[in-house]
């Protein structure tokens, strides 16, 4: 995640500063596209180590909060659905059916007698303040980005196709 963070933080530097001249627009709508990936890369190194927090605590909190991070990461397979839906082809659809069936599946594994026996019953001396707090911000701040940023494949294709036309 480090180096998601460092990678856009190298892209956001020259489109804040407009390095490219205005009449060049592909470099310009490039980079863009390119900062949606590195944030959407970040949102779910983020969404990873919320859901390893919660996974190592052993405790019940530890486990719903794997399963809501889990049912968030399902936004991002909404890129796929629209690339779908904008003509990505069967493979684009077969690929968002495999991404919800996995996080469907996650989501059953988690909520089975023989895992949840696994955690411990909550207690109030055990469980993180911070992570208590922090945690629905992340996941409310990570689902926006996966929604809001949905289209990015449909876009990144868009942008290839006009670089290929003379």
């Amino acid at each position: 995640m480090s180096l998601s963070v460092f990678a856009a933080a190298l892209r956001a530097y020259p489109y804040l500063v407009s390095v490219y001249h205005p009449a060049s627009v592909v470099p310009e709508a490039a980079t863009r596209v390119a900062l949606v990936r590195d944030v959407r890369g970040v949102t779910g190194g983020m969404l990873i180590l919320l859901a390893a927090a919660g996974l190592t605590s052993r405790k019940e909190w530890g486990r719903r909060l794997a399963r809501n991070t889990s049912l968030v990461s399902s936004l991002f397979g909404l890129s796929t659905v629209m690339l779908a839906i904008d003509g990505g082809g069967p493979g684009a659809a077969m690929i968002a059916l495999g991404w919800f069936a996995a996080v469907a599946y996650e989501c059953f594994w988690l909520g089975r007698p023989d895992v949840r026996a696994q955690f411990e019953a909550d207690s109030v001396e055990h469980e993180k303040r911070l992570t208590r707090r922090l945690a629905p911000l992340i996941l409310v701040v990570v689902g926006v980005v996966a929604v809001v940023t949905s289209n990015v494949e449909v876009r990144a294709r868009a942008l290839k196709a006009s670089a290929n036309r003379p």
